[in-house]
């Protein structure tokens, strides 16, 4: 049985302080990008098009993996460390809605004037999305005081131009956005677990 003192007595942990959740969404986002960027190679080769959805199928199925495995890890390494771990408050989803509205009425007007050059293609769609995340960091890390949110925040308005002039298509240029997003967060994560991890030492035990 835990030493329960012990763990009563440590600080609160939040659960992104963690570093787990940054890992976790990093790897899925990593993983199903580039099966998403293999699938759209495989779909422009004559000789391998039947594989495409063999790409496709394979990245779902280990990023499933992935994310049971670190659910384990969540549950059976990190909580116990923490002692407890409390969810972030209410107000930091707040400013997810109306940025979700704004995004949604922007692509409703890309949609509109599909007859331009300019929008036509709707190669904002996932630039859209970048700055999208990029308002919640910003956000997030602002009121968190966390500079390295603020840095990702920084880091994905500026990945939002670069998509939209990538010379591909819609799906190979959503599977950039997800390696480009997910790789660097799941760096992110894994630093700061690690920081946890030997900061934080596993409770001890104590005979019933």
């Amino acid at each position: 049985m835990a030493n329960i003192e012990q763990i009563a007595g440590r600080p609160a942990k939040y659960l992104a302080q963690t570093g787990l959740p940054q890992l976790t969404s990093g790897l899925g986002f990593s993983i199903i990008g580039s099966a998403s960027l293999i699938q759209n190679f495989l779909a422009a080769t004559p000789v391998y098009r039947d594989y495409s959805l063999v790409a496709a199928w394979a990245g779902t199925c280990l990023a499933f993996v992935v994310l049971c495995l670190l659910f384990v890890v969540k549950r059976r390494i990190v909580f116990p460390r923490g002692g407890y771990v409390k969810p972030l408050g209410t107000r930091t989803r707040l400013i997810f809605w109306p940025v979700l509205v704004g995004v949604a009425v922007l692509l409703w007007a890309v949609a509109r004037r599909r007859g331009t050059q300019f929008l036509g293609d709707s190669a904002l769609v996932w630039p859209g999305f970048a700055i999208l995340f990029a308002v919640i960091c910003l956000d997030g890390g602002r009121r968190q005081k966390s500079v390295p949110m603020l840095c990702f925040g920084i880091y994905l308005l500026c990945l939002a131009p670069l998509l939209w002039w990538l010379p591909v298509n819609e799906f190979a240029r959503g599977g950039a956005f997800e390696v480009a997003a997910g790789a660097p967060l799941a760096v992110i994560g894994a630093v700061c677990l690690r920081r946890f991890l030997r900061t934080n030492p596993p409770p001890e035990t104590v005979d019933e």
